[in-house]
């Protein structure tokens, strides 16, 4: 099984296993978040989605920055879709991507819509019976 599915950044199984490549929710600016965020932004083997302008409350995604954020967001999916080809296992931190994914339904529906289907996608792709 390639995708691993959890609630959030399960900082155990990175250290568990340090060649697994984990999904995090990142900023435009490519700075800020929590300790954990700056932590698996800092692996070799991390691999952004940019949800965020920046970390702050104010700073959700936008309709006015859709036509910046979807294709920033479809290069993000395509680098992730590379690594499940090649072998790699990728944790998702399900319940903060239904988080941003339910900010992003108020703020900006068209990336809302884009990013769930590209997470459906890699589920029917790569999960067995997907």
């Amino acid at each position: 099984m390639p995708l691993v599915y959890t609630t959030r950044y399960p900082l155990d199984l990175l250290e568990l296993n340090p060649q697994m490549s984990f999904v995090y929710k990142e900023s435009h600016l490519g700075t800020g978040g929590g300790r954990d965020t700056v932590r698996i932004r800092n692996l070799e083997k991390s691999l952004p989605l940019t949800l965020r302008n920046h970390y702050a409350d104010d700073g959700y995604l936008t309709a006015d920055t859709e036509a910046r954020d979807i294709p920033v967001i479809e290069s993000e999916f395509q680098t992730i879709t590379h690594y499940l080809r090649m072998g790699d296992i990728i944790c998702l931190p399900t319940t903060i991507l239904s988080e941003e994914l339910a900010s992003l339904e108020k703020r900006s529906p068209k990336v809302a819509t884009y990013l769930s289907k590209r997470l459906e996608n890699l589920k029917q792709m790569f999960l067995p019976n997907g």
